[in-house]
């Protein structure tokens, strides 16, 4: 059967139209969602803080924080006094953070817990729970998607952990600063931190 050449092209052209419309109507993608999410390493840090980041692409399979943090990049605090500081630039009163950080893991596998402290437009509000029992498995020498939790047995992946918790005292109001110290109580050898989630939950449903 032959097909005007006509037709083809207004076909065509109907088909770019619509992809083009769907792009427009399509520009933000995902679930909408109640938090925001905001990087530590493009945020204000303070009393000696750096950031580490990937800047060469990986040479062997193995991993590293910077290849498995957001945006490949996280701020490190490993002294007393050091510290990561954000803005709240939403239009909410955050009552709830999440955070992504990581920890050491103990000498024997298995993780360890801690505390960073937690201060709102410099003031001490809490000490924020942390762990490492969730991270770090051991590859070994193949790289074979084993679970292996023994320090021993060879180079670690799956650095990363989120601890959820409701901010203590007065929401975060916009404008306020919120801030992770590593002060002289946090114990751990270092705080990487990858990324901060802002939220403001509504209120809990009552009982039926």
């Amino acid at each position: 059967m032959n097909i005007p050449r006509s037709s083809i092209s207004l076909a065509c052209v109907l088909a770019f139209s619509l992809l083009c419309a769907a792009h427009k109507a399509g520009a933000s993608v995902g679930a909408a969602t109640q938090f925001t999410s905001v990087e530590a390493e493009s945020r204000f840090l303070g009393g000696g803080a750096s950031v580490v980041a990937l800047t060469s692409a990986p040479t062997n399979q193995y991993s590293s924080p910077q290849l498995e943090a957001s945006g490949h990049a996280y701020v490190q605090l490993t002294a007393t006094g050091q510290y990561v500081q954000w803005t709240n630039n939403t239009v909410q009163n955050i009552t709830a953070i999440n955070l992504r950080s990581c920890i050491p893991d103990a000498p024997d596998g298995g993780g360890i817990t801690s505390t960073i402290d937690l201060y709102v437009n410099g003031l001490f509000r809490q000490a924020f729970s942390v762990n490492s029992q969730q991270n770090y498995c051991y590859e070994g020498t193949n790289y074979n998607g084993q679970t292996d939790k023994t320090p021993a047995d060879g180079d670690p992946r799956d650095f990363w952990n989120d601890t959820h918790a409701f901010i203590s005292g007065a929401a975060v109001a916009p404008g306020q600063t919120i801030s992770f110290q590593m002060d002289s109580s946090n114990t751990a050898a270092f705080y990487y931190i990858d990324v901060i989630d802002l939220e403001a939950p509504p209120a809990p449903l009552t009982a039926r």
